[in-house]
């Protein structure tokens, strides 16, 4: 996650680019090709006079009730081709000049050509298929010889950027319209789409990454070679894995999510199907498209929510889970609507208030004293429901004690939380944006529910699939255990018992025995003494805090923000009936399990 760059009021590094690195590029280049530039356009001038100019296109009202396509020549764009075969009708295709004969070859015409390539290389991407009907949006500095070849309709433009020969252009050739220039040919077609003031843009074969070198681009593309150098980078992709590129494809995809979530991020998708654009909204583009004609009420209309608490901290950090995760979170939530369908969801829980009033909960964490308690709890387990998370299910399984059920709420793939567990009766809260993969690996009951607060984007694709229209909303803290104690607050339980919540490293160890957390971070060892934790989690800011044993112990600063909220809400809602019995730096009633238990011996 310290590759991740969370988009708050990001403000651009130079005047006119999000990354100063995209104005190093263009002036490297422009310094370079300057006199070739001016000659193109002296020979095109008189072309370019008696041709239409993409102002034209501007003035046009009818695209703002129209949604646009944008398809680059990425790699995944081959998995989409018979997808925008299907629905080519639906929006109003521009292309790149690299994608142009993917797209022709598979009886795809786009209505625009977007190109800027000035090299000579360009006139290969116009060869094979005719061109007359062609609507090419072109570049006023590309060879003359390309437009004696493809007789398409024209619609010129100049490329501008500041504090170079093009500013001074712009000034001597003010009836050609403008469009600031970037490296990337599709970041400049989704310029020129919003110079369109489409209502919606979807992004296809945006990918920015690729897995090997010698396959940068879709099948079909006419580049007789890779036109990328330079070094390879390898960052995150919006899934999460590592992935490769070039350094300047690099930034010209940070420079286009930025622009993309400042100024436009409620109209723009990114639909393609591998990417590296973090933060932007994502949908598979054949999921969207069937159901474009989907209407539905408001979904608070019928969904359960239950208020925020106004905890700035809580809200921050569900934001930054948000956006990080938010390409997993849509490709999970529309894989996951088949098992929805044939399971339940947590409103049959939260609608038992008779059943569970007079009944203790104990909700186990995962923390490392929850095996000081594991032993007794097993021998008292009739006299509690017991709920744990994800992270407790294998301390608690491997010690005899199953669960009645367990809550997830991470994004990410935790299915190896349940690999191991081959018990019957424990039920799985899970969020509907829970890793599909972990979904396909539970074999028990799942009760389904929702985070709240939630993104413009995740509203919006419940109120698309309309087998979530009955779905419960909970409110989420920043960690399972904090969450499943609300649930449990919820629920009406006469009390509510906490262990293994810890928010500290007890005893100088990271979780309970038995939990695989450690491996599913990719710590590759057991955190069990004072040397692991400094090596491992110094980055999270340790410090040395008082337990409720009067213990010093080492915690950090996300466990200090999920004490805090947590001691917050319950103080706050006046939470009488719940009390720690474990080990923790929780501030709330606290009382040892062995004394607690004693009530039931009487």
């Amino acid at each position: 996650m310290e590759e991740f760059v969370a988009v708050h009021e990001v403000k651009p590094e130079t005047k006119y680019h999000y990354k100063k690195e995209i104005l190093e590029m263009n002036k490297a280049e422009i310094a370079a090709n300057k006199d070739i530039w001016m000659n193109n356009y002296c020979a095109n001038a008189a072309l370019i006079n008696k041709s239409r100019n993409v102002d034209i296109l501007y003035k046009d009202p009818k695209w703002q009730n129209q949604e646009c396509l944008i398809v680059g020549a990425g790699p995944t764009l081959d998995l989409d081709i018979e997808n925008i075969k299907k629905h080519k009708q639906k929006v109003v295709i521009i292309c790149t000049d690299s994608a142009l004969n993917p797209l022709m070859k598979n009886g795809i015409k786009p209505n625009f050509v977007f190109t800027q390539n000035t090299q000579e290389s360009v006139l290969d991407l116009f060869s094979g298929f005719p061109t007359k009907d062609l609507k090419v949006v072109a570049n006023v500095f590309q060879p003359p010889e390309l437009f004696a070849k493809i007789k398409s309709e024209l619609y010129f433009y100049a490329p501008f950027e500041d504090e170079t020969v093009l500013n001074n252009f712009v000034q001597l050739t003010p009836h050609i319209p403008k469009i600031l220039k970037k490296p990337s040919t599709l970041v400049m077609a989704y310029i020129f789409a919003r110079c369109m003031k489409f209502r919606t843009i979807y992004l296809l074969g945006a990918d920015f990454c690729f897995e090997t070198p010698e396959k940068v681009y879709c099948n079909d593309v006419l580049y007789k070679n890779n036109s990328f150098k330079g070094d390879i980078v390898t960052p995150e992709d919006i899934f999460l894995e590592k992935t490769k590129t070039y350094r300047e494809l690099f930034y010209s995809a940070e420079d286009l999510f930025r622009m993309i979530v400042m100024e436009s991020p409620d109209s723009t998708f990114n639909c393609s199907q591998n990417s590296i654009l973090y933060n932007v909204n994502w949908l598979f583009f054949d999921e969207i498209m069937k159901r474009q004609a989907t209407t539905k009420s408001n979904v608070f209309e019928f969904a359960q929510v239950l208020s925020p608490i106004g905890d700035e901290d809580v809200m921050r950090m569900n934001e930054l889970t948000l956006n990080y995760f938010k390409a997993q979170i849509s490709r999970s939530m529309l894989k996951n609507v088949g098992r929805y369908v044939k399971e339940r969801n947590v409103g049959e829980w939260l609608n038992r208030h008779e059943d569970f009033k007079d009944k203790y909960c104990v909700v186990c964490g995962a923390g490392p004293s929850l095996q000081d308690n594991i032993e007794l709890l097993k021998k008292y387990r009739d006299r509690f429901t017991v709920f744990g998370v994800d992270a407790s299910l294998m301390p608690l399984y491997k010690a005899g004690i199953e669960p009645d059920a367990i809550l997830t709420i991470d994004p990410c793939n935790l299915s190896r939380f349940f690999h191991d567990y081959h018990g019957n009766h424990t039920a799985l809260f899970a969020s509907v944006h829970t890793h599909y993969k972990a979904i396909e690996a539970w074999k028990n009951k799942i009760y389904f529910y929702y985070p709240t607060p939630m993104k413009r984007h995740q509203l919006w694709m419940l109120a698309l699939i309309k087998e979530y229209s009955n779905l419960p909303f909970i409110l989420p803290f920043n960690n399972c255990g904090s969450t499943m104690i609300l649930f449990a607050h919820e629920m009406g339980f006469k009390e509510i018992a906490i262990m293994g919540i810890d928010f500290s490293y007890t005893g100088d160890k990271m979780y309970a025995n038995n939990a695989v957390s450690e491996s599913i971070i990719g710590f590759g060892e057991k955190v069990d003494n004072k040397e692991k934790i400094e090596k491992h989690l110094n980055k999270y800011g340790l410090q040395k805090v008082i337990n409720c044993k009067g213990e010093t112990v080492y915690s950090d600063a996300p466990f200090l923000i999920y004490a805090k909220t947590l001691e917050n809400l319950i103080n706050s809602r006046k939470m009488t009936n719940i009390i720690n019995v474990g080990t923790s730096i929780l501030k709330i009633p606290y009382m040892p399990f062995d004394q607690y238990v004693k009530r039931f011996d009487s």
